[in-house]
This record gives structure tokens, sequence and C-alpha cells, in this order.
């Protein structure tokens, strides 16, 4: 008899190095920010928020995708555990930092970021076959 094979197992590995590429990406933004910001462009700290959030957004699309092609199936899901997962690196970051949080806008910024990240993980998947 043939076995089945179980589809909808979570592929932890990419969802975990997709999480790191995200934190990754994140702190070196942060760092080329911080340098800016050093040398004298005060411009950017009008809005440092928006970048700030931009950086995020764009980091999990990366991630997920990354993430995405080393699965090569459940791009959905894969995308959807890299948001959430790397949310929770960066709630831990901000608690380590002394940041306080507001969690309803936590638990929006998880879902903004699941959502993002299956995103990323379809379009990853996508790109792998």
């Amino acid at each position: 008899m043939v076995e089945k094979e179980n589809t909808m197992s979570i592929p932890f590995g990419p969802i975990m190095s997709g999480s790191l590429t995200v934190i990754l990406i994140i702190f070196i933004l942060a760092l080329l920010f911080g340098v800016l910001t050093q040398l004298g462009w005060t411009g950017v700290m009008s809005w440092a928020n928006d970048i700030w959030m931009l950086f995020i957004y764009g980091s999990v699309v990366i991630g997920a995708v990354l993430a995405g092609l080393k699965s090569g199936r459940n791009g959905w899901l894969t995308g959807a555990g890299v948001g959430v997962i790397s949310s929770v690196f960066i709630l831990l970051l901000a608690f380590i930092m002394g940041e306080p949080v507001n969690w309803p806008v936590f638990l929006v910024k998880i879902a903004i970021n699941a959502f993002i990240g299956a995103f990323g993980g379809i379009i990853g998947v996508n790109f792998s076959s």
C-alpha cells in the first residue's frame, strides 16, 4: 500500500531561516539608518517611524520569498510563519531594549506581517518551480 505524503506539515527549517534573514536585513538597514543620521542627515528623523515600518515589511517579504524558495511547497504557510516568527523576534528585541509594547497594535502588526509573509511565500514557491 502506498502511504500518502502529509502535505500540510509545517516546514520549520525554511521558516526559521527566513525569519533570521528578516532580522539580519533589519539590523543592516537600522545600522545604515543610524550611520546616516550620525553623518548629519537629520531629515529622516521626521519620518523615522514610516521608514522603520518599510524596513520591517520589506524584509518580511524578502525573507518569506527566500523561505518559499527553500521550502518549495506550502508557500502561504511558510511565508505566514516567517511573518509571525519574525514579529516575535522583533518583540523580543523590543523587550531587551526596554521599549513599551502596545499589545493591540502589536497584534495588528503580526496579522499584517503574516499576510505580507504569505504573499511573499507564495511568490517564492512559484519561483522555485
